[in-house]
C-alpha cells in the first residue's frame, strides 16, 4: 500500500503569495523530497517531471496535463524521464531542471504494467495512452488536442526552492487498489486496439491496398466521391487533412 497519508482530504486550502508569483499550498501537505523516496523509487512505476512556473501547479493538479498533437510530438516535448533509484542525482535533476530553469516540476507517476507497449515507438505519446484523459476535442490542424495527462497520475509537484514535495490532492494511481487496476486495464484494452488499427491501416497503405489512400498516405487521385470513406478510416482520413 502507498507509505504516505494526504493529508489534504478535500479541496486544498491555498494562499496566494504575490510577492513570490507563485501557487503555495497548505503547509500540511507538503513533504521533504527525502520523505517519498520510498514511494518515488517504487519499481512499479515511472516517475517524470514537467517543469512550469508557479501560478500554473494549480490548474495541473485541478485538470491535468494538455498535451497537443504537431508533427515532432513525442513524450519528451512534454516531460521528462526521471531516474529515481539514484536519488541523489535525482534531487540534483530537479533542483537544476534541464529546460527553462524552472523551479516548479510536476511529477507523474505512471504505472509501468498499463504502457501501452503495442506501440513500438518508445517515446511516442500513444505509449502512455493509458494515462489520458478521454479527449473530445477535436481540431483540423497539426496543433489540436491529443489528449489531457490525467490528473489522478500527478504525484505533486517539487519546488527547488524549498525542496519540498507538494502532494496533489487528486492523486489517485495506488495500483494496490483493485478498482484503479480495474479502470486502468480497460483502459490499455481500447489503446491496444486503437493502436493495432492504426498499424492495420498503415500496412494497407504501405501494401497499395488502402481503399482511400495510396502508398505515399495521399488521397487516391480520384473523385472524392468515389472514395470509399468508413467510420473505420474517417480518423486515417482526418489526420492526412490535418496536415495539408
Amino acid at each position: 500500500m502507498e507509505s504516505y497519508e494526504n493529508k489534504n482530504s478535500g479541496t486544498p486550502s491555498t494562499t496566494w503569495d504575490g510577492s513570490r508569483d507563485r501557487y503555495d499550498w497548505d503547509e500540511e501537505n507538503k513533504y521533504e523530497l527525502e520523505e517519498m523516496k520510498d514511494m518515488l523509487q517504487d519499481d512499479r512505476y515511472r516517475v517524470f517531471g514537467h517543469g512550469t512556473f508557479g501560478e500554473n501547479v494549480a490548474s495541473i493538479f485541478d485538470e491535468g496535463l494538455k498535451a497537443y498533437y504537431d508533427r515532432e510530438a513525442s513524450i519528451h516535448s512534454y516531460m521528462i524521464d526521471l531516474d529515481t533509484q539514484d536519488f541523489g542525482e535525482f534531487k540534483n535533476t530537479l533542483d537544476h531542471w534541464p529546460h527553462k530553469e524552472y523551479k516548479e516540476i510536476v511529477l507523474f507517476r505512471f504505472p509501468l504494467d498499463y504502457y501501452n507497449t503495442l506501440e513500438l515507438n518508445p517515446s511516442s505519446l500513444d505509449r502512455l495512452a493509458v494515462f489520458f484523459r478521454e479527449n473530445t476535442e477535436r481540431g483540423s490542424n497539426q496543433y489540436a488536442l491529443k489528449g489531457v495527462f490525467d490528473e489522478r497520475f500527478i504525484f505533486g509537484c517539487y519546488s527547488s526552492e524549498t525542496g519540498q514535495v507538494s502532494l496533489n490532492p487528486n492523486y489517485n494511481a495506488d495500483i494496490d487498489d483493485e478498482s484503479v487496476r480495474e479502470e486502468l486495464g480497460a483502459r490499455l484494452t481500447r489503446a491496444e486496439i486503437a493502436t493495432q488499427k492504426r498499424y492495420d491501416e498503415q500496412e494497407l497503405i504501405r501494401s497499395g491496398e488502402h481503399p482511400v489512400l495510396n502508398e505515399q498516405g495521399m488521397l487516391r487521385d480520384i473523385p472524392i466521391e468515389e472514395l470509399d470513406i468508413t467510420p473505420e478510416n474517417a480518423a486515417m482520413l482526418d489526420e492526412v487533412f490535418s496536415q495539408t
